[in-house]
């Protein structure tokens, strides 16, 4: 094959791979759209990465089943980088040869443009690998802080359980079926909230919302007593396994806050989990209005039942 006929070909198997996998690299974004189904009327905290992960295998067979077309699509920004590198060293190497022999400037216009495409397109597929690679690095870290949560226990007080139980033993089919709602950080604002909640501790747990008070020791470490309104009431579980909850509100809630200027010395947030063990939403309470809106979590868990919505694993 002659060397012009090989370049072309070397373009074509480029441009097809680039355009191939257009289409795959917006798969994970799309499903990151979905609407969240837990609302709460407080001052929303942006998100942001979680400190990198420290890789399982049940991790890594999740993350390839939220994301199943990745290898092939890095497979083929491979290919299309690897396709534009050989062109672009295949039209370097005859444009030093032309200008070796001296050939007129004007008479290079178009390999000098067909160097700048496959420029271009080793530019452009190396950025795709990049983003794929950073998309995963997330997906790791999200799964990784979703294990470290599943793992925190807490002390159930219902009048006929008073076991002390893991986060994921609350998920839906395992008996004790809970919208987890851990309120974390500041004393004080935790005891405001936990004081507007004990009027509605029979709706709380019509709705099987279930309290959690996380009040900080003014570090990154639970408090020795828990707080005011929390003891002996069945809406409320009391954390257990101090130093699990200090790794969690250390490397993954304390990091993520602190990076968003947030100071859980002073302040607190309200970490929702769904039935089905995933975060619902965090946000910053406002002690100011009374601290997390009950009233709000219990209308949305109605709303959703009235109108024949999931409320198994929301």
């Amino acid at each position: 094959m002659a060397p012009q006929q090989m370049w072309w070909c070397v373009q074509l198997a480029s441009v097809l791979a680039l355009a191939g996998t257009a289409r795959g690299a917006h798969a994970p974004l799309a499903r990151g759209l979905a609407p969240r189904t837990v609302r709460l009327r407080l001052s929303a905290i942006r998100a942001s990465d979680p400190p990198p992960p420290s890789r399982t295998l049940a991790d890594s067979l999740r993350e390839e089943t939220e994301a199943p077309f990745r290898k092939p699509r890095l497979f083929l920004y491979v290919a299309a980088a690897g396709s534009a590198g050989i062109g672009g060293a295949v039209t370097l190497a005859n444009l030093v040869g032309a200008l070796a022999s001296g050939v007129r400037l004007e008479d290079l216009a178009e390999p000098l443009r067909n160097l700048a495409i496959d420029a271009v397109g080793l530019v452009g597929a190396g950025a795709l690998i990049k983003g794929d690679l950073d998309s995963q690095q997330k997906r790791m870290a999200r799964l990784e802080a979703g294990r470290r949560l599943a793992r925190l226990r807490v002390r159930l007080q219902r009048p006929s359980d008073t076991s002390t139980v893991s986060m994921s033993d609350l998920r839906s089919g395992r008996g004790r079926d809970s919208r987890v709602v851990i309120v974390l950080g500041a004393r004080d604002v935790i005891e405001a909230s936990l004081a507007t909640a004990e009027p509605l501790s029979s709706s709380l747990r019509e709705r099987d919302l279930l309290v959690v008070p996380a009040a900080l020791d003014g570090g990154r470490r639970l408090a020795a007593e828990p707080p005011a309104h929390a003891q002996g009431l069945p809406h409320v579980a009391l954390p257990t396994g101090a130093g699990e909850w200090a790794e969690y509100i250390a490397e993954v809630e304390g990091a993520r806050l602190e990076a968003q200027g947030i100071d859980l010395k002073t302040q607190a947030v309200a970490v929702v989990l769904k039935k089905n063990g995933r975060v619902g939403q965090r946000a910053l309470v406002d002690e100011a209005q009374g601290g997390v809106p009950w009233g709000a979590l219990i209308g949305d868990v109605d709303r959703r039942s009235n109108a024949g919505m999931d409320v198994t694993n929301i």
